[in-house]
């Protein structure tokens, strides 16, 4: 990522010349700084507000040295660190994971690919230090996802990361779910830093710690963390009240920058964003947007999109990505040599479960793991049915499709609610459950968030919005896609967007001036994941955990089954066809109508008489993005010989 030394030279010619403020920093003076500019260098958390305020001492004399570095050439920067203490010959590996999501526990079905478990995950580590220094590290969405973490509210996961030597980790949205303040608890748990520098406090200060420098074996690496701004939609509305993400690319890429500058001055040898932001090309801010423009970044890890970069993913800025997929299915390796000069070069590679069986496990986090399965299986052991066929409950199908899972758990609120209509999104359905006795973790596992069933009083218009909303990245994956049951509607197009057409609730068409009771979970009922038009509605019911609701419909199932059953899709959401016109949902003279009939609780085992929503298949994600936004930075531009920064590139993927 930097220039040959001959450059230095041109550029100390016309450095005088072209002369800049520095445009990652607020300019001199008070006037038009934003909120985010002014909290760049904001006190941290307690045990970092010492170092910053020693930092702030000359104000002005930093000021005038970051607006001065900001428009030399960038290997100008690098060498005078480098030249402090060299690290010339040696090399580095960094380790890390993303959206692992609590699966801690090894799995496979066929052998050769699977979860590759905490046990073998430790056991690589050891194996790996062995061979030279490493960095361990992870990007966020650790806490939450099964049984094991969720029961213990994410600590007992925090544990074994502490065990196995995890150094630094970025939060994700998931690490909020439980409440803000167990979100701090686990922080606080954590023997490493939660490096997050756009999430602040009610009071302006950081709630988790800015970059830091981390001694590896004599390599100094700065590290910092980006959450996403999703956060605030994503987990429950509740538990982020209070608190600022920036939402906006340019807020972020100040910051980020100005962390990365700090991080040079301290004197790291080589940069590490850790980053919740994704690559989704529907978010707002992402990586592919913030990346390319950022200077003297050398590594971005990347969660929240569970995307799998291969071989990693090269920004034409000299930044390397990575990110391995989800749930611990692949172990992240970034290998790291420095030159003669000082300057590092990077490859990423990802090692899957078939690779990582050479490795042995290490035997006391087996134990742990081992323990804490014994201890709950009397709980999570529990009978809760038979199934006669797997429920589907894949991520990118209960996002983009009508499935037999999602069926399954809004015909359970439908009847344990006596609500007219439910909706719920198909990011709360977690998991499949396969054929065969289903217990309670099973269940958990499905439902692992301790959402409770709410019943709220909406129009038909708010109906007709939500499933507007729900389908507007149709048949793409996202974790707003609706699931029914009360109710059917038709996905059409018109104006070349997705709109909920023939909407009927029980058998009689929707009236958008009539007023309905609506079942959802109590995560959309105040506004998750972006469903605003339920936010504030009157509250009719709050009801138990959703979890315990579907064990009971599904122990009932089996019991009227005659000891096992199957649920599969009856088309009550599908595609309206080509040549079918786009009727208006106009308001129905007939008075509401009544709650259909309870769904049969036993199925034949023949196909679904109506088709069901195609899923989108998802996308491989080897091939570079498509480029996009471009941002240019003249002085640098010129000093460098005319040399084009990055063209910022947008890949979907799915969070």
């Amino acid at each position: 990522m930097r220039t040959k030394k001959w450059g230095i030279a041109l550029a100390l010619l016309l450095s005088a010349a072209m002369l800049m403020p520095n445009t990652a920093f607020a300019q001199s003076g008070d006037e038009g700084q934003s909120f985010v500019e002014d909290l760049v260098e904001h006190p941290q958390t307690e045990t970092e507000e010492k170092e910053v305020v020693a930092e702030k001492k000359s104000e002005a004399e930093t000021k005038a040295e970051n607006t001065e570095e900001i428009v030399q050439p960038k290997q100008d920067k690098k060498e005078a660190v480098l030249s402090k203490e060299s690290v010339a010959g040696k090399s580095l590996t960094i380790l890390h994971t993303n959206d692992v999501h609590g699966h801690v526990a090894a799995s496979s079905k066929d052998g050769k690919t699977g979860n590759i478990g905490y046990a073998k995950y430790a056991g690589i580590i050891a194996a790996k230090k062995a061979e030279g220094p490493v960095l361990v590290v992870d990007a966020g969405d650790l806490t939450q996802g099964t049984n094991f973490v969720t029961l213990s509210k994410g600590e007992a996961i925090i544990n074994l990361a502490n065990k196995i030597g995890v150094q630094a980790m970025v939060p994700g949205n998931h690490e909020f779910d439980y409440s803000l303040e167990q979100a701090k608890k686990n922080s606080k748990l954590a023997k490493y830093p939660w490096f997050a520098s756009n999430i602040f406090d009610e009071n302006g200060n950081l709630l988790f710690r800015a970059g830091e420098v981390i001694d590896v074996d004599g390599i100094k690496v700065g590290v910092f963390g980006l959450a996403t701004p999703e956060t605030k939609y994503k987990a429950n509305p509740l538990n982020t009240k209070g608190l600022k993400f920036t939402d906006t690319v340019e807020e972020t890429v100040k910051i980020a920058q100005a962390e990365i500058d700090k991080l040079l001055k301290r004197g790291a040898d080589y940069t590490i964003l850790l980053s919740h932001l994704g690559s989704d090309e529907e978010s707002k801010v992402n990586t592919l947007k913030v990346v390319p423009q950022l200077k003297n970044l050398d590594l971005l890890i990347d969660g929240h999109s569970h995307t799998e970069w291969v071989s990693g993913h090269p920004f034409e800025n000299g930044t390397l990505g990575a990110s391995t997929g989800e749930h611990l299915k692949n172990v992240g390796i970034v290998h790291v040599v420095f030159g003669k000069d000082g300057t590092p070069q990077s490859k990423a590679e990802l090692m899957n479960y078939a690779a990582a069986q050479s490795y042995k496990d290490d035997t006391k986090v087996a134990e742990i793991i081992a323990a804490f399965d014994k201890d709950n299986e009397k709980v999570l052991g529990q009978v809760v049915g038979t199934l006669a066929k797997t429920l589907d409950g894949e991520r990118n199908h209960v996002r983009a499709g009508e499935t037999g899972m999602g069926d399954l758990i809004t015909d359970a609120m439908l009847k344990a609610s006596g609500a007219d209509a439910v909706i719920t999104n198909g990011g709360g359905i977690r998991a499949s459950i396969n054929a065969g006795t289903v217990k309670v973790g099973d269940v958990f596992n499905v439902l692992p968030f301790g959402n409770a069933m709410t019943v709220i009083e909406v129009t038909g218009q708010d109906i007709i919005d939500a499933l507007n909303y729900g389908i507007s990245e149709y048949p793409n994956p996202a974790g707003k896609f609706p699931h029914v049951a009360g109710l059917t509607f038709k996905i059409a197009k018109k104006d070349n967007k997705n709109v909920a057409t023939n909407i009927q609730i029980g058998k009689t068409a929707i009236d958008p001036a009539k007023t309905y009771k609506l079942a959802t979970n109590d995560f959309m009922a105040v506004g998750g994941d972006g469903y605003e038009m339920f936010k504030g509605k009157n509250l009719l019911a709050t009801h138990g955990s959703l979890a315990q609701i579907v064990q009971d419909y599904m122990t009932q199932l089996t019991k009227d089954g005659k000891g096992t059953f199957t649920y599969l899709t009856d088309g009550r959401v599908v595609e309206a066809k080509a040549s079918e016109p786009t009727p208006s949902n106009k308001p129905s003279t007939d008075k509401p109508g009544t709650q259909p009939t309870d769904k049969p609780t036993t199925k034949p085992a023949d196909k679904p008489s109506t088709k069901p929503v195609k899923i989108a298949a998802k996308k491989a994600d080897k091939k570079a993005p498509k480029t996009g936004d471009v941002m240019f930075m003249a002085p640098v531009a010129l000093l460098i010989a005319g040399a084009a920064l990055t063209i910022a590139a947008k890949k979907k993927a799915e969070y």
